[in-house]
């Protein structure tokens, strides 16, 4: 197995798991049918309900509809896809709680069928016809919101993800460009030997591959570090020059000193980085099919 595939199965498996139980139960076809249904619907009472009063009754009349179609239609899906962890636990209450739901749904559907053929010799013509045609808009508009509620549930889950992504590779490239940092400030300021610098900075290129797997993205990220870090260093040492203001050519002669001592560790630890990029993508790879055995 690849080291992205067992990073995917590792990362991504809890998020794909909570994408497909908020999965459409049906086909797009039924959505598109309803959204068509809804519109129909619409348009033919606002053209046979001239009186704003019958028009008012109507909306009023389909909002009450769709509410209850909607807190129905959620409830009875949610009760169908219930949480892993509890599956086991409570399996018979679970499964009495989506039998009445069931029923519930089934006497809704009679009575929203019964009741407008009982009432056909009670009611005005105007009535029994808002009542029927909000019926067919209310269910029709309830079920186009329940397949967006879906898919926007889903958008969210995957933009978390994309977020938890680029906040782990931030803090990353963050922390990793301040060790590489501090490891130059040693050599720099108090002359460490550059036999000491190179075994820690091949340490921590390794950290960055054991985290990333990727060997390309692990090389990418090394490096990026290696220079964030060659500048936090500059900066960090010429910043006691600039808070005494000391004079320009002092400074100077300071960025000189600093860029020659960076020049010629970079030169000499650069096969180092990469190294410990690919130990650490190795050591990384191994240890998640460790895990996953």
């Amino acid at each position: 197995m690849s080291s992205k595939e067992c990073l995917a199965n590792m990362g991504e498996f809890h998020v794909n798991s909570n994408i497909k139980k908020r999965k459409y139960p049906h086909s797009t076809s039924r959505f598109y049918l309803s959204a068509l249904t809804a519109l129909l619907s619409v348009i033919l009472a606002l053209l046979l309900l001239q009186d704003s009063i019958l028009s008012l009754y109507y909306f009023v009349s389909t909002l009450l509809m769709t509410i209850i179609t909607f807190i129905l239609r959620t409830r009875l899906f949610s009760a169908g896809t219930p949480k892993h962890s509890e599956k086991e636990l409570f399996e018979t209450e679970k499964s009495d709680s989506t039998f009445g739901m069931l029923i519930l749904m089934l006497f809704a559907l009679l009575a929203f069928v019964v009741i407008p053929i009982l009432l056909v010799r009670v009611l005005d013509p105007y009535t029994w016809f808002i009542l029927i045609i909000s019926l067919t808009s209310g269910v029709s508009i309830a079920e186009v919101l329940f397949y967006l509620n879906i898919k926007r549930s889903g958008l969210k889950v995957m933009r978390r993800l994309k977020m938890r992504r680029s906040m782990w590779v931030l803090f990353l490239l963050g922390a990793s460009s301040l060790n590489y940092a501090s490891v130059s400030l040693l050599v720099i300021v108090w002359r460490l030997d550059i036999f000491y610098y190179l075994p820690m900075v091949f340490i921590i290129s390794c950290m960055i591959g054991a985290l990333v797997v990727d060997i390309t993205k692990s090389i990418i990220y090394t490096y990026t570090c290696m220079i964030i870090g060659y500048m936090i260093t500059i900066a960090t040492f010429l910043l006691p020059y600039v808070i005494f203001a000391e004079s320009v050519e002092r400074i100077n002669l300071a960025i000189i000193a600093v860029l020659n001592t960076i020049v010629k560790v970079f030169f000499i630890s650069a096969i180092v980085y990469f190294l410990g990029a690919i130990v650490g993508c190795f050591l990384g790879e191994k240890s998640l099919e460790q895990t996953q055995i």
